[in-house]
């Protein structure tokens, strides 16, 4: 029983850590799927549009993360270049996938650049 107590307090500091940051640094949260560079980094595929992801904080981290996963971000205002650029606070994995998830097209836009 206080296992439970304990787990539901961490989730509601993390929700309320979020939206205090949000609130106060003017971030954005997103959802989109992971394409990982070759240099380790990590894009964040939001639709149609990659954005270029660097981590601004510890809880930032993109070594664990694989093309195709689901990841939550919490970021900056994206810039407007292309591939898009922001500053990750927060990034969490929501599902394990794979590169099937990234469209071919995509892919290849970002290979010749």
């Amino acid at each position: 029983m206080k296992k439970k107590w304990m787990i539901c307090a961490g989730v509601l500091s993390l929700v309320l850590l979020i939206f205090g940051a949000m609130a106060v640094k003017n971030l954005s949260v997103r959802v989109g799927t992971c394409i990982k560079t070759e240099n380790g980094g990590c894009m964040l595929l939001m639709g149609d549009s990659p954005v270029a992801l660097s981590g601004k904080t510890a809880f930032a981290r993109f070594e664990e993360y694989r093309t195709g996963d689901r990841l939550l971000v919490l970021h900056d205002s994206i810039l407007e270049t292309y591939p898009g650029r922001t500053g990750a606070y927060l990034t969490l994995r929501l599902h394990k996938g794979d590169a099937s998830a990234i469209p071919q097209e995509i892919l290849s836009a970002l290979t010749e650049m």
